[in-house]
């Protein structure tokens, strides 16, 4: 496993003391750089990890698995140190999984048209989300629980065709993780092939505890993203998830309507994690 300073950025202090003003820095880390070998993939794959600042390894403590890391680790390894302090959400380990193959990995089945239904030549490479998921589960998921205290809550998070993968991950191991956010997804991917597994599967809700958060966007400018299909499909899973609604199972949509696709993964993260954490808190009182 390789580890590298992840250096994020720099707080510059002003020294007011002398006449000539001078400049001093100092490092500000929020995570390290690791990489693990891959035989299910067949290739190295990086990831970075944000601790909570007073990790303690007597302790445990839950684990979100993020997905497009370098777009989203900064600010949810935020939202894991803010959060907490309402008293509701818990510190949390963060692992960020970065791209190497990013239409590959995060798609669920093979389709060389576009969100569109016209086809596209680089969507040639994708349908790699069984082997993606099975890397998660098989490699990195125990990677981690070798070396840091867990406490077997694994939170699985994703925007736009991460989304997708997240909702992916749950219909084919809704077991293996207990907590879904899903920010704005493509769940229109290959003629709403998502939708047609869930429907296939309605009759047959899982058996183990399961929270699902679920967003999406005005995404009614986008020139590269269809808004209709786009909000059909996505109330089409939401509609189908919420009649399998427990003791056991919860899920919460939320559109906002002021967010376009790129702004809601923010605020819809923010979002997905209180509701993870105020459902855990509901299951275990």
């Amino acid at each position: 496993m390789l580890q590298n300073t992840i250096i994020i950025f720099s707080i510059f202090l002003m020294n007011n003391a002398v006449s000539a003003a001078q400049t001093s820095s100092e490092e500000i880390n929020i995570g390290t750089s690791h990489s693990i070998r891959s035989d299910v993939l067949d290739e190295d794959r990086p990831y970075w990890i944000h601790l909570p600042s007073n990790y303690d390894p007597e302790k445990q403590y839950p684990v979100m698995y993020l997905l497009d890391a370098r777009f989203n680790f900064t600010y949810t390894a935020g939202y894991l140190d803010i959060l907490p302090f309402d008293g509701n959400v818990k510190q949390t380990i963060l692992i960020a999984i970065l791209n190497t193959n990013r239409l590959r990995d995060l798609t669920p089945t093979h389709s060389d048209n576009g969100l569109e239904g016209k086809a596209i030549k680089q969507f040639s490479q994708s349908g790699g989300g069984e082997k993606f998921l099975d890397f998660i589960k098989e490699e990195l998921v125990p990677q981690i629980e070798k070396s840091y205290s867990t406490n077997g809550h694994r939170i699985l998070a994703g925007h736009s065709n991460g989304g997708l993968f997240s909702m992916f991950a749950f219909l084919e191991a809704p077991d293996f993780f207990q907590s879904f956010i899903a920010g704005d997804p493509t769940l229109v991917w290959d003629n709403d092939v998502l939708v047609k597994r869930l429907e296939a599967r309605i009759n047959t809700p899982p058996s183990s505890y399961n929270s699902i958060y679920i967003s999406s966007a005005n995404n009614e400018n986008d020139p590269f993203l269809p808004a209709t299909k786009m909000k059909v499909s996505q109330l089409k899973f939401v509609k189908l998830l919420s009649k399998w609604k427990s003791d056991k199972f919860k899920i919460k949509y939320e559109h906002f309507g002021n967010e376009n696709h790129l702004t809601s993964a923010f605020v819809g993260m923010s979002r997905g994690i209180q509701f993870t954490f105020d459902e855990e808190k509901n299951q275990n009182n």
